[in-house]
């Protein structure tokens, strides 16, 4: 009887401590280079990469064995050959020469290919932005889901068109921003735009493990929204207390430099010039805040730990 009562005790002590944090998101985008680079698809934790193939077998560089005419007959590939007219080593030296030629362009091309390099790509910045917003701003987190729920994250006027929504619905409550964070990589190639950019927006998002709402290339996704509680504890069976929410909002653009973020006048220039991201600008977006329910309560001390970047403004 005892053991049963202990292992009751220890079952609650566990459920109790559980982690329900609750999230939304919505985003998309592509990391394809003018050359033909790689991809991104928005979807899953935080997107889905896939690198590009170059040549065959795997990826690597295919030689192309040129016919070189030794002795009267034909040989493919380089060759030492003996016998034959006096002219004819000219005549090897010269087709082995332009053979090497071809193959230091080809791989010279195939690399900067690989390196997203090629065809004039001015590389990719990757951005994030979070703010610590009052939980006096609770109706920006619905009106944040109203947006996912009708955005078209399929191109990128779609998504500049779900930037600008969710932009001036931050502004509206921009006295309600309490902290925020503001950090830039320099520009890059689409691949290693591609993968920082996964790398925040998986960060983000593994700040909780409900995802109320989704949405991206797959459509819209929607779970229940509140858990009942006791009105006393969260859904981590906490003492309630609502004090925050956090929005993030990574970006991968061109051409576009982050201003630093320490007031809320810069928070207010901050969202202006953001606003002016023009399409062509935009190459990926993810919009990504927690909690996503009333259910779900961050105190200050549950913000600060889990967004360790945020800083008062």
């Amino acid at each position: 009887m005892l053991r049963r009562i202990a292992l009751l005790l220890l079952i609650l002590c566990f459920s109790t401590a559980a982690y329900a944090r609750s999230g939304g998101s919505m985003g998309g985008g592509s990391f394809r280079s003018r050359s033909g680079g790689s991809s991104f698809g928005s979807g899953g934790g935080g997107g889905s990469f896939s690198s590009p193939s170059y040549g065959s077998g795997g990826g690597g560089t295919r030689f192309m064995p040129i016919p070189v005419p030794i002795g009267g007959s034909r040989y493919y590939g380089p060759s030492y050959g003996y016998g034959g007219s006096s002219g004819g080593g000219g005549w090897i030296v010269l087709l082995i020469l332009v053979g090497i030629i071809v193959i230091v362009v080809v791989v010279a091309r195939r690399s900067r290919r690989r390196d997203g390099q090629s065809g004039g790509d001015d590389g990719i910045q990757t951005s994030r932005v979070q703010f610590g917003i009052q939980m006096q701003a609770w109706p920006l987190v619905e009106r944040l889901e109203a947006i996912a729920r009708n955005a078209d994250t399929s191109d990128s006027g779609g998504l500049q068109n779900m930037l600008v929504q969710s932009l001036a619905t931050i502004r509206h409550y921009v006295y309600n921003i309490e902290f925020g964070a503001a950090e830039q990589k320099p520009a890059m190639n689409p691949l290693e735009a591609e993968r920082q950019f996964g790398r925040w927006t998986g960060e983000a998002r593994l700040s909780y493990d409900r995802e109320v709402v989704r949405a991206d290339r797959f459509g819209v996704q929607e779970q229940q929204k509140e858990v009942a509680t006791d009105g006393l504890h969260d859904e981590d069976g906490q003492l309630a207390v609502a004090e925050f929410f956090v929005v993030t909002l990574v970006l991968a653009t061109r051409s576009f430099t982050l201003p630093t973020l320490t007031n809320v006048a810069e928070v207010q220039m901050l969202l202006g010039q953001l606003a002016g991201l023009t399409a062509s600008d935009l190459v990926a977006l993810e919009i990504i805040w927690s909690p996503a329910a009333k259910s779900d309560a961050m105190s200050r001390d549950d913000m600060e730990t889990t967004f360790p970047a945020l800083r008062p403004l």
